[in-house]
């Protein structure tokens, strides 16, 4: 019907109705342009949103997971400390028999840093990693998982280091009696003669090689968590300045809940 009339007013000689006509094509076409990339942005934020909650909680998952494991790691250094001070004195002490047997079963054993990078993976194998505005956040991402991956290779070569270390002292105990102590892993009860060990000046090396990797890896271990509590607040922050929103269990309900 426009192209009828247009064609009508230029037969006419209609100047002005043609530049009219014209116009309101423009600005029709301007309209639908503009309706469409707010539409798109607002689909891009509810995107984001959603993201947002989701990473917010998988850094929570990581900040658990690490968190138990450098306890375990603390146990350990503390209970190789206890079996090199139980060496040197060829005895031990009434109160550390059962963290010395821990130290000797878990010797040698770090377990690896664990990321829970389900969004993360997501977003960049999508390509959506631009979804997210904010460059603090973006650039703590890239930062943790160049960490993990980082500590991980190091967790290998903590094995070829340690691993002749822990047979020096395995070769002269005796393991039995196997159960789980959680749902990652078990541990035995260790039969030993503090007396025959302590002889051997090649144990107290051992412990101590093994005692410093421990404590080296507990030192990363700790500057990773720290790592990780960064971004929960950045996240947190990011949610609440845009979408008025705090995060909490009832805020998981989706991205099409923020507008």
């Amino acid at each position: 019907m426009l192209l009828r009339r247009v064609i009508e007013h230029v037969k006419a000689q209609n100047w002005t109705a043609v530049a009219l006509d014209f116009l309101i094509v423009v600005v029709g076409v301007f309209i639908g342009i503009q309706v469409s990339n707010w539409n798109a942005a607002r689909g891009e934020r509810a995107k984001e949103y959603g993201y947002l909650l989701r990473l917010h909680e998988d850094l929570q998952q990581s900040i658990e997971t690490i968190d138990r494991t450098i306890g375990l790691l603390d146990r350990q250094a503390a209970g190789q400390t206890l079996f090199l001070d139980a060496l040197a004195e060829c005895a031990v002490p009434a109160d550390a028999g059962a963290e010395i047997e821990y130290a000797i079963s878990t010797l040698g054993y770090i377990n690896a840093p664990i990321f829970s990078s389900r969004t993360y993976d997501e977003l960049t194998s999508s390509g959506s990693f631009v979804v997210i505005e904010n460059e603090d956040i973006k650039t703590g991402l890239s930062d943790v998982v160049r960490r993990v991956r980082h500590l991980n290779q190091a967790v290998e070569n903590v094995y070829r280091i340690t691993e002749h270390h822990r047979f020096t002292v395995e070769e002269h105990v005796l393991f039995s009696d196997i159960k789980a102590y959680d749902e990652y892993g078990s541990m035995g009860s260790v039969e030993y003669d503090i007396e025959e060990l302590c002889k051997n000046r090649k144990t107290a090396s051992a412990v101590s090689a093994i005692r410093l990797q421990t404590v080296d890896r507990l030192q990363s271990y700790r500057a990773l968590a720290a790592l990780y509590r960064k971004l929960p607040p950045l996240i947190e922050k990011e949610v609440a300045a845009r979408w008025g929103r705090a995060i909490d269990a009832s805020s998981t309900t989706g991205p099409g809940a923020a507008e």
